[in-house]
């Protein structure tokens, strides 16, 4: 008796299978479409923004924090460079009254995407900060 109770279940089980398949299957299809589609249009999409960029004004003089987002690091890591020579940069007036910030040229920011940081003023001959601080008979343990 369980047996010819069972068969009609299974049966409908069954039956069932190809509409979970298609209610599983149908959205995944859906999906895959519209990825197949935009993967197409991507050669397009790259043209127009490679376009918008070249049509972009170029700055002069970067601050710290926009010379960091051009090249991808943190805005400390820039002005530690600018501090030791690794990069060429000024110092210009900001704000109110002597302090300054560190700017640097777009001829900088191109010199540094192609050859990377300068090397370190030992290795240029300038000296260290250490060094500085000796010429000029500063203490050490003194504050400045």
């Amino acid at each position: 008796m369980t047996r010819t109770a069972s068969v009609p279940r299974l049966w409908s089980v069954l039956s069932l299978v190809p509409i979970m398949y298609s209610a599983v299957l149908g959205p995944l299809v859906e999906r895959l479409d519209r990825i197949e589609e935009a993967v197409s249009r991507l050669p397009e999409i790259e043209r127009v923004v490679t376009a918008i960029l070249a049509r972009r004004p170029v700055q002069q003089w970067y601050t710290v924090k926009e010379f960091a987002r051009e090249v991808g690091r943190a805005p400390f890591t820039v002005r530690q460079w600018c501090l030791h020579g690794r990069i060429r940069a000024d110092k210009r007036a900001c704000g109110r009254g002597t302090s300054q910030e560190w700017i640097v040229s777009h001829d900088e920011l191109l010199r540094f995407r192609q050859e990377g940081l300068l090397p370190p003023a030992e290795d240029r001959g300038q000296g260290s900060l250490r060094n500085v601080r000796d010429e000029m008979a500063i203490p050490s343990s003194g504050r400045f």
